[in-house]
This record gives C-alpha cells, sequence and structure tokens, in this order.
C-alpha cells in the first residue's frame, strides 16, 4: 500500500491546530465520550496505516484523495474483521465529510 498511498509527510512534526484538523473537528461534533473515543481510535488505525507513528491529531487528513481512501479500504480489509475495517471507514468517511461542509451547517 506504501506504494500507492503518496502523501508528503515532512509537515507531521507537530499536531495540526485543531480547528483546521478534520479529525479534530469531526470528533468534537460527536455526542458522547465514549463515540469520541471509539472513533479517535479508528482514525488513529488509519493514520497508522497510511504513515506509522502518526495519530489523528498529527496526519493531514486534508491531502487524502480517492485514491488514498482506496488504498486505506483495501488494506483494512486485508488486516481487520469486517466490522472494524467498516468502522474505520465510517470514521474517515465522516471526517471527510466534516471537513468539507460549510461552516453553517457543522
Amino acid at each position: 500500500m506504501n506504494d500507492l498511498v503518496t502523501i508528503d509527510h515532512a509537515d507531521i512534526v507537530q499536531a495540526i491546530p485543531p480547528d483546521q484538523n478534520a479529525a479534530v473537528v469531526y470528533l468534537a461534533s460527536l455526542g458522547s465520550e465514549a463515540s469520541r473515543r471509539t472513533m479517535a481510535q479508528a482514525l488513529d488505525v488509519i493514520a497508522a496505516t497510511v504513515r506509522p507513528g502518526a495519530t489523528h491529531r498529527t496526519f493531514p487528513w486534508g491531502n487524502l484523495r480517492y485514491q488514498h481512501t482506496q488504498a486505506i479500504r483495501a488494506k483494512l480489509a486485508e488486516r481487520y474483521s469486517a466490522a472494524s475495517a467498516n468502522k474505520c471507514l465510517a470514521a474517515l468517511r465522516s471526517g471527510r465529510n466534516s471537513a468539507t461542509a460549510p461552516s453553517g451547517c457543522r
């Protein structure tokens, strides 16, 4: 998968500011602490799948494109049960949606 996912990771030295991080914005929108914890773990799995050592706070979510998400999907399917992979993909999809929603719709 690493040959399919090519994201410049030079900027993953420090956390992305929370108001500019799609994952953090998405997690903040969740209603319960348990949901935030579960989905944060799912996003951490994705971040580490693409970039070992990355977390939902340090990963450049805005750089992901269609081909990246398809490669992530394939890698999750190889490594995890269908339920776990689907949870991770739901977190990814929701995080991407919150990043592209107009500010009045969040």
